[in-house]
C-alpha cells in the first residue's frame, strides 16, 4: 500500500471509528426502548421501521412528496410517536430545501427525546441554512456534546 494511503488510513480511521461508535450508541439507545422526557416508550416496532425505510427509499428515488405523505400518515395512525419518525420527516424536508418544515420536525423529535444528538445536529444545519447562526451554533454544539458522551461511554465500556 502506498505510504500516502497508509497515512490517510491512519488519520482518517479514528474519526470514522468514532462516528461508527456514536451511531451504534444511538442504535443501542433506541433498541433498548429508552424512556424519554414524556416517559413514553421509544422502542421502534418492526412495522414502523419498515415504513420509515420505505419513506427513505422514496426520498432516495426523488419522491420527496410521497415520502412526506407516508411519514405523515404514520404519525397520524401511531398513538405513541417515535422521535425517529419526526427526524426522518425533517430529513425529507431538509433535502427538499423546506427548512422551516425541517426545523419544525427536528424540534418535535427533540421535544420527544431531548438528548437526540442527531436531531440536534440536523436542526443546527437547518438553522444554518436559514441564516440563523445563533440557533445553529446552539444545536450543533448540543449535538456534538451528546455524541461525545455517547462515544466516550462506548469506549469506556470496551
Amino acid at each position: 500500500m502506498p505510504k500516502r494511503n497508509q497515512m490517510i488510513l491512519r488519520y482518517a480511521l479514528p474519526p470514522v471509528f468514532a462516528l461508527l461508535l456514536v451511531c451504534c450508541a444511538a442504535a443501542i439507545v433506541f433498541a433498548d426502548g429508552e424512556r424519554g422526557s414524556r416517559g413514553g416508550d421509544h422502542k421502534l416496532k418492526p412495522e414502523i421501521m419498515r415504513e420509515i425505510l420505505d419513506a427513505q427509499k422514496l426520498l432516495s428515488e426523488g419522491k420527496a412528496d410521497e415520502a412526506v405523505s407516508k411519514l405523515k400518515s404514520l404519525l397520524a395512525k401511531e398513538r405513541k410517536v417515535h422521535p425517529v419518525i419526526y427526524f426522518v420527516l425533517g430529513n425529507v424536508y431538509y433535502s427538499s430545501k423546506d427548512y422551516a418544515q425541517a426545523i419544525a420536525a427536528y424540534r418535535k423529535a427533540i421535544e420527544i427525546k431531548p438528548d437526540y444528538s442527531e436531531a440536534h445536529r440536523n436542526l443546527g444545519r437547518a438553522y444554518a441554512a436559514t441564516g440563523n447562526h445563533k440557533q445553529a451554533v446552539k444545536h450543533l454544539s448540543a449535538g456534538i456534546a451528546r455524541c461525545e458522551k455517547e462515544a466516550e461511554i462506548l469506549i469506556l465500556i470496551g
